[in-house]
């Protein structure tokens, strides 16, 4: 039940911020529900590893937050596609050399985390820098930051965990983990983008 509900809560988003559709977090929305859906697709009807859908729905993920964040945090262009095409590049080398694509590249995930949490935090200081905001529940900005800051971090600690273990036994503690908590932070992420998304941007 709560892996349906975890598929099903990027339509939140999409829904909440229909009129916002030049939102990146919009589009973001549109490639996590595809991604969520094709994996039991995948998973079942095809039997195929679903490592590849996730790996290439991570490079997604980070181009889109990155793309968000363009304008709000990066103050130079050339700051920007530096850091785009280095951990594009770094998570490919990782994923063909290191992992396969049929293994997901958990270190590249956790790398890309990082970041997020770091984006989130330089976000929140660009909100008490410019002072513009006077009301932060109004503000779309504050929520995204909240939406991405909390996914990460928990999603960061999961996937650091999963680097060192190498037991059976503690691999199936951490899939159950994985289908709680997990889930449960995507759940909350897409709440979160939701009212992101119900929000005016700022000018």
């Amino acid at each position: 039940m709560l892996l349906l509900i975890s598929i099903l809560s990027p339509l939140i988003p999409i829904i909440a911020g229909f009129r916002n559709r030049s939102n990146t977090l919009w589009w973001y929305s549109i490639c996590s529900i595809l991604n969520d859906c094709m994996i039991p697709v995948i998973r079942k009807t095809l039997g195929a590893e679903i490592s590849v859908s996730s790996n290439i729905f991570a490079i997604c993920e980070f181009i889109l937050f990155l793309f968000y964040y363009k304008n709000r945090v990066f103050r130079r262009d050339t700051l920007f596609y530096f850091v785009l095409f280095v951990n594009i590049f770094l998570f490919l080398a990782l994923t063909s050399s290191d992992t396969g694509w049929l293994t997901l590249n958990r270190l590249g995930i956790s790398i890309f985390m990082i970041q997020y949490i770091g984006l989130s935090i330089a976000g929140f200081l660009t909100i008490l820098r410019q002072q513009k905001i006077v009301f932060l529940e109004r503000s779309s900005f504050f929520w995204s930051n909240v939406a991405i800051l909390t996914y990460s971090s928990g999603a960061f600690f999961l996937f650091l965990f999963t680097i060192h273990i190498t037991d059976s036994e503690d691999w199936l503690a951490l899939y159950r983990l994985w289908g709680t908590l997990f889930l449960s932070l995507n759940i909350l992420k897409n709440i979160l983008l939701g009212i992101a998304l119900s929000k005016k941007e700022e000018s």
